[in-house]
C-alpha cells in the first residue's frame, strides 16, 4: 500500500509528500507520471475508488509495476469537502483475489476520513499562520509608522516654537523635509490598507477592458515622474484586456518602483497576451538582487540595504502587495536575474 499527498499550488497539483509502499520503495521518482496518470483524475472527479491496472489504457500497466505492486492496484481519493488532498494505492497481498464491494466500501470511508483529517489539518495550520502573520504585521507596521509621524512632529514642533528665530531657507528645508515625510506616511498608510484588505480576502475584482499600453504609460507618468525618461515600454498598442485596473495598476507601480529604487535604468517593461493571461516583465540594468536576499524578496518590509541614493529608502512593502495582488487575480511574479544584468519579475495574470 501506497500513500501520495498533494498539494494545490498556482501551477497544478505539486507532490508534498510521499510515503513508501510496503516494498520500502520511494515514489518521489515517480510523481511526475503519478500526476499525469488520467485515472488519478477520474477517481478524484468520481469521488470513489478506481481500479488502476493491467487492461487499462496508456501507461497504467506499466505504471502499476513501476509502484512496486504485482497486479492491478485501486485508486482511493483522500477527499476532504471538495478538495482531493492525495490517493491512497491499495492491492491485495494473496495473488488472484480482489476487492470485493465491501472492501471496496471499506477504502473509500477510509479515504473520506483521511481526506477530512487533512482538510481539518491544513485549516488548522492557515489559521496558525494568520495569527503569526497578524501579530508580525501589527509589530511591524508600528515600527515603520514610528519613524515619520515622528519626524513630522518634531518638525511641527520646532516651526511652531522657534519657527520666527529661525532663518527662510531654514524654514524651507524644514518644510521640505516635513512634506517628504508626510508623503512617506501616506504612502506606507496606503500600503497598510491595501495589505489589510489583501490578507482579509476582501479584494473585490471588478474586471473591465483595459488598453494595456495606455494604463502602462499612466502608470508610469505617474510613479516616475521626472524619471519616465529612464523607463521604455513595450506593448502592442492595440492590445485590449479584461482585468482589474486597481491591481493592475498595484502591480505594475510597485515594481516599476522597485525598479528605480534599486535597480538601474534603463527600465524596460514588456507585456504580451498568452492565451487567458497576461504576462508581464519588468527588468532593469542594475546589479541585481543578492543571492542571499531572493528568498525573502517578497516578503514584508524586507529591504535590501542599499536602495538608490534618488530615490527615498522604501517601506519595504511594495512587493509583497505586487505578488499579493497578482496572486488576487489568480496569477504570480516570480524573479529571476535578467540577461546580461539586472533584475528581472515575471507577471501572470488571468484574464476574465
Amino acid at each position: 500500500m501506497a500513500a501520495l499527498l498533494l498539494s494545490e499550488r498556482l501551477e497544478g497539483p505539486v507532490v508534498e509528500v510521499v510515503a513508501a509502499n510496503r516494498a520500502g520503495r520511494d515514489l518521489l521518482g515517480l510523481a511526475g507520471l503519478l500526476l499525469e496518470e488520467p485515472m488519478l483524475e477520474r477517481a478524484a472527479s468520481a469521488g470513489r475508488p478506481v481500479y488502476l491496472g493491467p487492461g487499462q489504457p496508456g501507461r497504467s500497466s506499466s505504471l502499476v509495476g513501476r509502484l512496486g505492486f504485482e497486479s492491478g492496484v485501486v485508486v482511493v481519493p483522500l477527499l476532504g469537502g471538495q478538495t482531493t488532498f492525495g490517493f491512497l494505492f491499495a492491492d491485495r497481498d494473496d495473488e488472484g483475489s480482489w476487492f470485493g464491494e465491501e472492501e471496496l466500501e471499506v477504502l473509500s470511508c477510509v479515504g473520506v476520513l483521511a481526506g477530512e483529517l487533512l482538510a481539518e489539518q491544513r485549516l488548522r495550520e492557515e489559521l496558525q499562520r494568520r495569527d503569526v502573520a497578524k501579530t508580525e504585521f501589527v509589530a511591524l507596521a508600528s515600527h515603520e509608522l514610528r519613524t515619520p509621524i515622528s519626524a513630522v512632529y518634531g518638525i511641527l514642533a520646532t516651526l511652531h516654537t522657534k519657527g520666527s528665530s529661525l532663518r527662510e531657507q531654514q524654514r524651507v528645508e524644514l518644510r521640505a523635509t516635513a512634506f517628504g515625510q508626510a508623503e512617506r506616511l501616506r504612502t506606507l498608510a496606503d500600503q497598510l490598507l491595501d495589505l489589510s484588505k489583501l490578507d482579509a480576502a476582501s479584494v473585490k475584482l471588478n474586471p473591465e477592458a483595459t488598453g494595456v499600453r495606455r494604463a502602462l504609460e499612466e502608470i508610469v507618468l505617474l510613479v516616475a515622474e521626472i524619471r519616465a525618461s529612464e523607463i521604455a515600454i513595450e506593448a502592442d498598442p492595440r492590445l485590449e484586456v479584461c482585468l482589474d485596473r486597481t491591481a493592475f495598476d498595484r502591480i505594475v507601480s510597485n515594481l516599476v518602483i522597485n525598479a528605480l529604487r534599486y535597480g538601474a535604468p534603463p527600465v524596460r517593461v514588456e507585456a504580451s497576451r498568452d492565451d487567458q493571461h497576461l504576462r508581464l516583465a519588468v527588468r532593469d540594468c542594475g546589479s541585481g538582487v543578492p543571492a542571499e536576499f531572493v528568498d525573502s524578496l517578497f516578503e514584508r518590509f524586507s529591504r535590501a540595504k542599499q536602495p538608490a541614493s534618488r530615490f527615498s529608502e522604501g517601506s519595504g512593502l511594495g512587493l509583497a502587495i505586487a505578488r499579493s495582488y497578482a496572486r488576487a487575480h489568480g496569477g504570480d511574479i516570480v524573479y529571476s536575474d535578467a540577461d546580461p544584468h539586472g533584475a528581472r519579475f515575471d507577471v501572470a495574470i488571468v484574464l476574465h
